[in-house]
């Protein structure tokens, strides 16, 4: 029936026989095609890019992932969840850029777009082996065959449909505005990438003269504060606030001019005038570069502008309409001219011809050497900030004026942010924090890259008359065509070789050269994965909305914001239901993890090496949205805490099983037949049930792990089966054995089904040890979760065991406060505790003083003849309440300090007679501390006190010397990996006649606590074993297997 294990039962070995047999039987399958017809549970996979391997923080969400998708299974649920690969952008170029040695665009072009987009498309999956080896052998059950992958024509044609639904409604178009924009890869990027790339950074900070030429403070010097040098040799004007004031002031030479506000920045000045900001709108300057003298249209003069702040800087503006969006439309509404002397590699063009060719953020140093020289420069220091680089290449982004299509989220903004309150977030605080202040902060999406390989956005301009056409699907694009490529490739070049004819001038119409922002490409995900509108309709409505989706914070602003901007503008829906958001994975020292620095311990390593049952439990141990330390250290923890523990339940179980032949089927006894302490862990078990539901429903895996491993540590090892050993080991085949094997069997049988989605591995060994083959489906994913059932909770008996151990743990306390081991017996503990739990001490006694190992338990009737009240005054609130009387009050509270601390502690104040008037005084003038009773510990939790007598005899010391020489025995026992059950012979001998004598005279003891069968005194042993240390003597301890 139930067989012993050989060895252990198990870590990486057992794992991938468990893999095998999964694999061979399909149970990933069988565990979703089981549950077809019932309740659908809708998730979608957040694609990852295959062009990287997997870290430590991609295992925390696929586990996390697996977790709530097996139990929702085991629920009952219906779950399909297949993969997706998110294959365009950035991130695939730079990588093969990398590889082929392009450093530029124009290398690419060079090289050839057909060449590049091929070793692009052959890039993505450059690691597709090793993401499915990792997330087979963490136990992510996910069907990787039928994946979606965002570069097939098929997903493309969604997204086109969904472009030319959006350009219909006009929540698609073409603007010039300034957007972020990355030199290095030449192409913009939208708010939520550029959300994505914060850093701190230090640049310079300085203050720039501007002479004026004309008005009435003609002659002065506006100063104008910038953090970007590199923009002054564009300036076109400088803003005020109109309605603020103004002053002119005395610095060194020179009459300046600022915000009132902000003067303090130039230190102690003598102001000489101030005045309305409006007096300077209008007025002409002197620029610091004059380049943009040739530039159509008017320049350099002061123009009133309310977003001026006067929180920093001079509250003077220095405006370059090419690099700044607030810039741009202050400048134009002032019909100013516009001048872009930066190309699309950030280097300045020929117009600037001191800094040609140089790339801006290098021009810095050089431009303000420049304005010293020339006595433009003001001071200059530097200025620490968030500055937004590039989320992929990691280059500083420039604000660019650059032609952009974008969707205009703006115009639906109300509605994306209604939608967001109907999402359940988790944690809560990201509705409104996190990704509501993002939403309440929108931007029009900025849409076009100007880069290679991505999702082309298909709009074609006619080159005649400026007419524009959307292409929805491919069948249009052919119907509509004039000239086709041989090859039917939705991608660059091939997309850009259709010609379609204009129906306006009958001109050519040719392709806008630009793809789409990849997180586009991923937010679709709900609908192209179906390649909905052409085909699987019904299939896309009966999973649109998703139920749940979860990855790291980091999407917060990308995957999480695409998907629900693209549910709300095309469907008017949101996207998702529920959102789990992960926080992120540090090394063990807190450190964001590098992999060029090495700084963190392989999970490869981690899994051969303790199985990734033992990793999924660390990662799952931590409350999911918040940062987790992983590395080597917590792993091994979470293989020793819980799983070493719980293997040697299984195996206690299986070995003592086999012995007796022990048969469900024939020796289950009646839940209702057996033990208090039987019914007591039944009733544990039902609680634990209950509390993995509550915390598994709300994704607080870390609740539910805490609530296992405390079953399975207290409950089911420490206290059940360490009670009922005994019951195990007596020859007679009871009720009372079969009622034991009955509980424990159930127990573990159980845990298996409460643990299977955490630990799947684990929980699979034990069900296949547990389970009766012809009578349990065949795996533990195949059963339905644990139910609650309050029938099983046996509430009388569950108080009773309940109360005696609440007890033994106060008494444990008094000994830790006492500094007096458990392995030393002691005379009495008293307690002082409530009636029922008086009368569960009473009926368990025997327990009691053995778990605690004291030779009497006594109730106490009250505590004053055991405690003591000492009483320590708080000098400073003394002497503030009632100072020159502070001292006769500490006097008189010494004299009567019982009575003083007994009634503060009871009633809270007490009233003490000064100078004839009684003046009460509380805990703030005196801190009451309870002290036992001179020669006894004292312990209190939940209304139970105990006060322990740490009075030794001769007797009792003996008797803990014998429990140390078992617990030694015992040691010795787990180094020779001896079974339960092993029966030894002891070979001893004693530097210390005393030892000699105490283990002689407590031999039965000794033999039955080690399973020897017999204690030999042979002092040749002392040739054969290294001593161990006992109180301070060497013991010789040989343990021989007894054959018998």
């Amino acid at each position: 029936m139930f067989k012993r294990p050989k060895s252990g039962i198990f870590g990486p070995s057992k794992e991938e026989e468990i893999l095998k047999f999964w694999n061979e039987n399909k149970i990933f399958e069988k565990s979703v095609e089981s549950r077809k017809g019932a309740p659908l549970f809708r998730f979608l996979e957040g694609p990852p890019t295959a062009n990287g391997l997997p870290h430590p923080g991609h295992i925390r969400t696929r586990t996390i992932k697996d977790v709530v998708l097996r139990y929702k299974t085991m629920l009952g649920y219906y779950v399909p969840r297949s993969a997706g690969w998110d294959t365009h952008g950035l991130p695939v170029e730079l990588e093969v850029q990398a590889e082929l040695g392009l450093k530029s665009k124009e290398e690419i072009e060079r090289y050839g777009i057909e060449r590049f987009g091929e070793a692009c498309k052959a890039n993505v999956f450059k690691y597709e082996r090793e993401w499915r080896r990792m997330t087979e052998r963490i136990g992510f059950w996910l069907d990787l065959e039928h994946a979606y992958i965002t570069f097939k024509n098929e997903y493309i044609e969604s997204i086109w449909w969904s472009l030319k639904n959006l350009y219909e409604r006009g929540l698609l178009y073409k603007g010039f505005k300034v957007v972020p924009y990355c030199p290095k890869d030449g192409t913009p990027l939208s708010s939520h990438e550029v959300a994505q790339g914060y850093e701190e950074t230090e640049d310079p900070s300085i203050y720039v003269k501007f002479r004026l030429l004309n008005g009435i403070h003609a002659g002065k010097k506006l100063v104008a504060w910038t953090t970007t040098p590199w923009t002054l040799p564009s300036n076109i004007a400088l803003a005020v606030k109109p309605d603020a004031e103004y002053v002119s002031f005395k610095y060194q030479d020179d009459v300046l001019i600022c915000a009132k506000q902000r003067v303090k920045v130039f230190g102690d000045v003598q102001i000489l005038q101030s005045f309305s900001g409006s007096e300077l709108i209008g007025s002409s300057y002197e620029p610091p570069f004059d380049y943009a003298k040739k530039v159509e249209g008017k320049k350099y003069v002061v123009v009133g502008y309310e977003g001026v702040s006067l929180e920093e800087g001079t509250g003077v503006v220095h405006m370059a309409p090419a690099f700044g969006e607030e810039d741009y439309e202050v400048c134009k509404a002032n019909s100013l001219a516009f001048f872009q002397p930066v190309d699309s590699n950030g280097k300045f063009t020929s117009e600037v011809s001191e800094f040609k060719g140089l790339f801006v953020k290098d021009a810095d140093p050089l431009i303000i050497r420049y304005l010293k020289e020339r006595n433009l420069l003001v001071k200059s220091e530097r200025y620490k900030h968030n500055y937004p680089f590039c989320w992929r290449c990691g280059s500083p982004l420039l604000y660019y004026a650059w032609p952009t299509w974008f969707v205009k989220t703006t115009a639906r903004k109300e509605k994306i942010i209604e939608l967001n309150s109907s999402i359940a977030w988790f944690p809560e605080h990201i509705r409104e924090g996190r990704f509501g202040d993002f939403l309440r902060e929108m931007v029009d999406w900025a849409l076009s890259r100007n880069r290679y390989w991505g999702t082309p956005l298909p709009v074609w301009v006619c080159s005649n008359c400026g007419e524009i056409e959307v292409i929805g699907s491919v069948q249009e694009l052919l119907q509509k065509s004039v000239k086709k490529p041989e090859r039917l490739e939705l991608h660059r070049p091939y997309v850009d070789e259709f010609v379609l004819r204009c129906n306006k001038c009958g001109g050519e119409m040719r392709r806008e050269p630009v793809v789409i922002d990849v997180w586009y490409d991923s937010g679709a995900a709900t609908f192209a994965r179906y390649h909905y509108p052409f085909e699987n309709r019904e299939q896309f409505e009966n999973n649109f909305p998703v139920d749940f989706i979860t990855e790291g914070v980091d999407q917060t602003r990308g995957w999480f914001y695409s998907l629900h901007v693209l549910g709300s503008l095309l469907f008017d829906q949101m996207a998702f239901k529920s959102c789990l958001v992960i926080g992120l994975v540090l090394n063990e020292q807190g450190e964001k993890m590098s992999k060029s620095k090495k700084n963190y311990d392989d999970p490869w390593t981690l899994i051969e090496k303790y199985g990734a049952d033992a990793l999924r439990w660390q990662l799952l141990g931590t409350t999911p949205w918040d940062v987790v330390r992983f590395g080597e250290r917590g792993v091994a923890d979470a293989k020793r805490r819980f799983f070493g523990i719980l293997e040697n339940c299984v195996t206690f179980f299986l070995t003592y099983a086999e012995l007796d032949g022990f048969d469900p089927a024939l020796h289950t006894v009646e839940f209702e037949k057996t033990s208090t302490l039987d019914k007591w862990l039944l009733s544990k078990l039902q609680l634990l049930i209950k509390g993995v539901r509550q915390a598994l429903d709300v994704y607080e895996f870390n609740a539910a792990v805490e609530l296992i491993e405390k079953f399975v540590v207290d409950d089911l090892s420490q206290w059940y089966i360490r009670r009922s050993r005994r019951r195990f080991w007596k020859e007679e085949k009871d009720l009372d054995k079969w009622a034991a094997y009955t509980t424990l069997y159930h127990t573990l049988l159980e845990l298996s089904k409460i643990i299977a989605p955490l630990a799947p591995f684990s929980a699979e060994v034990m069900y296949q040890e547990l389970a009766l083959k012809q009578k349990m489906p065949e795996s533990v994913h195949l059963n339905s979760y644990p139910q609650y059932n309050p029938e099983l909770v046996f509430e009388k008996e569950l108080e009773e065991i309940e109360d005696v151990r609440n007890v033994v743990e106060v008494i444990r306390a008094a000994r830790n406060e006492g500094g007096v081991k458990t392995r030393q017996p002691l005379l009495v503990a008293k307690v002082y505790c409530q009636d029922r739990v008086w009368k569960s001490v009473e009926k368990n006694y025997e327990v009691v003083v053995d778990e605690v190992n004291v030779k009497k338990v006594e109730r106490l009737p009250n505590l004053s003849e055991y405690r003591v009240y000492d009483l320590i005054p708080n000098k400073a609130a003394i002497g503030k309440r009632f100072k020159v009387k502070s001292v006769v009050l500490i006097e008189k509270a010494n004299q009567e300090k019982q009575r003083i601390a007994q009634e503060i502690a009871e009633k809270g104040y007490a009233l003490v007679e000064l100078d004839g008037e009684k003046e009460r005084v509380t805990e703030e003038e005196f801190r009451v501390v309870l002290k036992p009773k001179e020669g006894f510990a004292h312990a209190e939790r939940s209304g139970i006190h105990v006060f322990l007598d740490l009075r030794t005899t001769p007797e009792l010391e003996e008797e803990g010397l014998v429990r140390d020489f078992v617990r030694r025995v015992q040691i010795g026992r787990k180094e020779l990996n001896l079974e339960f059950d092993q029966k030894i012979k002891l070979r001893v001998w004693f530097e210390d006649e005393r030892l000699s004598k105490a283990v002689l005279k407590h031999e039965e003891y000794v033999k039955s606590e080690t399973l020897a069968s017999e204690v030999a005194f042979d002092p040749s042993v002392v040739q054969q074993v290294e001593p161990v240390d006992l109180d301070g003597s060497k013991v010789w301890i040989k343990i021989e297997i007894n054959p018998l």
